[in-house]
């Protein structure tokens, strides 16, 4: 029996090289039914790729309507610093919202954001190249975002 788990664990793992490409590929990475609570469907949304920029958008839902979306964009040619990545972001959203939008800073990835009203979390990785946007309401939302951010960096996001 405990062969039989090995083999299939095995078999479960993704093979060095096998990177997703969109984010319903880096969801099932993550450790969703642990942090929400139930087991999830995943719904892709857009992806548009070209030249410059590869990007998509999931959802994770349970049954009782709790959903996750991530929308995750890779850049593979962008590299910017952590100050810059931030200071770009905050004069996007504030060019567009009013009131501003109110950002904590979290010590996650290369740089992270949470902003409390949206139930946002922005997280940079590799040398700023992606970027992924959770958005997730309901209660600890901010806790919950960062647990799934955390396990899609450690599967290499």
């Amino acid at each position: 029996m405990i062969r039989v788990a090995m083999i299939l664990a095995m078999l479960a793992t993704p093979v060095l090289g096998d990177t997703p490409k969109t984010a319903c590929d880096w969801l099932a990475r993550a450790e969703l039914e642990a942090t929400l609570g139930a087991p999830v469907t995943l719904t892709p949304g857009f992806s548009r790729t070209n030249a410059a920029v590869r990007v998509s958008l999931c959802t994770a839902t349970t049954e009782d309507g709790d959903s996750l979306a991530l929308l995750y964009r890779d850049t593979s040619d962008e590299t910017r610093s952590p100050a810059d990545l931030v200071a770009a972001y905050r004069d996007e959203l504030a060019s567009v919202m009013n009131p501003p939008p109110n950002f904590e800073e979290l010590d996650l990835g290369l740089a992270a954001l949470w902003e409390a009203t949206m139930h946002q979390l922005t997280v940079w990785s590799h040398e700023g190249k992606v970027m992924m946007v959770f958005t997730l309401f309901g209660p600890h939302a901010r806790e919950r975002c960062i647990a799934v951010a955390r396990s899609i960096l450690e599967a290499g996001g």
